[in-house]
């Protein structure tokens, strides 16, 4: 039976290590929706899909040039590298500047299904629950 400092020591390495897990687990999940967002949206002059951003803390509504969607999920993955547990992420498009994205997300164009939206959150919530926070220690 481990000492109650050991005990200690131990109980602090996991808490470390459920504070890293969950970070990595919400990191995966913002660019997993972020990929399905850029992936699934219309594009006509590829305002909408370039404008995907994700933000720690606040949305950022700032318009974006056009860029190509492998640009777009990289800065993606970038703004949520090294993320805290406890940091909101959030992710948005534009704000007025692209005040259409309402009605693409309601089925105005043929290239993408109503509620594309809603349908790529569940590609986040599903990143989610393949995550593990607590991970077996490997043995040495």
């Amino acid at each position: 039976m481990a000492s109650p400092k050991v005990f200690a020591r131990r109980m602090e390495a996991l808490a470390r290590g459920v504070t890293s897990n969950v970070a990595e687990i919400k990191a995966k999940a913002a660019v997993d929706i972020g990929k399905k967002l850029v992936k699934i949206t219309p594009v006509d002059t590829a305002l909408a899909r370039s404008n995907w951003v994700a933000s720690p803390d606040s949305p950022d509504l700032s318009v974006r040039s056009i860029r190509s969607e492998s640009e777009t999920v990289a800065d993606i993955a970038a703004s949520v590298q090294g993320i805290d547990s406890e940091t909101e992420i959030h992710i948005a498009n534009g704000g007025e500047k692209v005040p259409y994205l309402e009605k693409l997300d309601a089925g105005s164009s043929s290239q993408a299904p109503a509620g594309f939206v809603a349908e790529s959150k569940n590609a986040g919530l599903r990143a989610i629950e393949r995550g593990r926070v607590l991970k077996r220690r490997r043995k040495v």
